[in-house]
């Protein structure tokens, strides 16, 4: 968030870093310090890509080598089109999109970390009403759905039940598909191929709670506005 303000501000900063590359350029250890940077940079991004590839080695069970080589082709793809095609796109157009992106990618870890406390109940869940009778919890949506939670004998179970219930109540909307048959999520569920790729990008929910949705509205309006009158 404080980077996109920070861009906002910095609407001059074309010329600062021309100004700044015409200085470095005019050093006699203009070679050294270019090579610096690059290594620096590059070893920087490799050693971040090998932790982010080995928690998924990790939450997996493995690597998908096909899904990787995909993702290494697009992300040169995306050089190319940054480095080659950028040099046609106004600097100032260039940094007004990425802001405009940004704002969401933000507005959607902060929510995905809301999530993230929701799970592990130090955030209590909001929205909907559950009603515990002898055997069962009756949770109803916002919407009017309704669910039955059976309960089982256990005092563990009932409390855990009763969480389940109190989770599926929040919820605003659900719009994720059903599991296919071979157990497989569908392209748009959050956890499917395009739905998951959302969701690592943006904060994708398919079915998030009035908190999330509350949260993501602030982060995004909040951000939005602190950037316009930035940039103003």
């Amino acid at each position: 968030g404080s980077m996109i303000v920070w861009m906002a501000k910095n609407r001059n900063i074309a010329g600062d870093l021309k100004e700044k590359a015409d200085i470095a350029l005019s050093s006699d250890k203009v070679g050294y310090s270019i090579f610096a940077l690059s290594f620096i940079s590059v070893f920087r991004e490799g050693i971040e890509t090998i932790l982010f590839l080995y928690g998924i080695i990790i939450k997996e069970g493995g690597l998908n080598i096909v899904l990787s080589l995909i993702g290494a082709a697009l992300g040169i793809g995306l050089s190319f089109m940054i480095f080659i095609q950028g040099r046609k796109v106004p600097i100032k157009t260039f940094f007004n999109v990425t802001s405009g992106v940004l704002v969401f990618v933000a507005a959607g870890m902060f929510t995905y970390g809301v999530h993230e406390l929701e799970s592990a109940n130090i955030i209590p869940y909001y929205g909907g009403t559950i009603k515990t009778d002898k055997n069962n919890i009756t949770a109803t949506r916002i919407n009017g759905d309704m669910k039955v939670f059976i309960i089982k004998d256990s005092e563990n179970n009932q409390v855990a039940v009763a969480n389940k219930a109190s989770k599926w109540a929040s919820r605003i909307w659900d719009l994720n598909p059903p599991k296919k048959e071979d157990g497989t999520y569908p392209t748009m569920h959050d956890k499917g191929a395009v739905g998951g790729l959302m969701k690592g990008l943006f904060g994708y929910n398919g079915d998030p709670s009035m908190i999330e949705v509350i949260a993501w509205i602030l982060v995004a309006l909040g951000l939005g506005l602190s950037w316009r009158k930035a940039a103003a």
